[in-house]
């Protein structure tokens, strides 16, 4: 113990690097298990199996232990990517706003797989709700038609819920 305070002292006062196994040697003094990290990290959320592998790595744990940390949480039923992923896709459901596209890349930058798509109708719905929500910023700059196309495609519509959407709102103004 003695021999690593002072090693650690040298290392400060000479900026220079530990070597890789002294700093190993130190660090596994005061490192918490892979698992008891894992639970810390699912306390605070639910996450997925990517999300959790990248957390633990960032954090200094090996592959091996990794996958093993993630199997007993599997059994243990506390990482559980699809049922996640049907609760995220219920939720950005829920909310409205956003497209298939949007909703599905959200859910492969957690590394979820999406096997649930809003119907077409849901998605019109759900876009036309949208354009009326946003109306009253987007008529300000008198080019409704071009700020709402753009604003459903950043929201991840597809071409043809923006069209038929704009179509609506063409028939909309001209009724008015």
């Amino acid at each position: 113990m003695r021999l690593i305070r002072l090693s650690v002292i040298r290392w400060w006062r000479n900026r220079k690097n530990l070597k890789k196994a002294l700093l190993q040697r130190i660090m596994v003094k005061n490192k918490t298990s892979a698992f008891d990290s894992a639970l810390r990290f699912l306390g605070y959320r639910a996450l997925s199996r990517k999300e959790l592998t990248e957390k633990l790595s960032r954090k200094g744990y090996g592959s091996e232990e990794i996958k093993s940390v993630l199997e007993r949480l599997e059994t243990l039923h506390y990482v559980d990517d699809h049922s996640l992923a049907d609760e995220v896709f219920a939720c950005y459901k829920k909310a409205g706003g956003y497209g298939n596209l949007y909703i599905f890349r959200k859910m492969k930058l957690r590394g979820l797989c999406c096997t649930s798509r809003l119907s077409y109708e849901e998605e019109v719905e759900s876009a036309r709700i949208l354009t009326e929500k946003k109306r009253s910023a987007m008529e300000r700059s008198g080019r409704f038609l071009q700020k709402a196309a753009f604003l459903l495609s950043r929201r991840g519509y597809e071409a043809s819920v923006i069209a038929a959407v704009l179509e609506q709102e063409k028939e909309r103004q001209e009724h008015f």
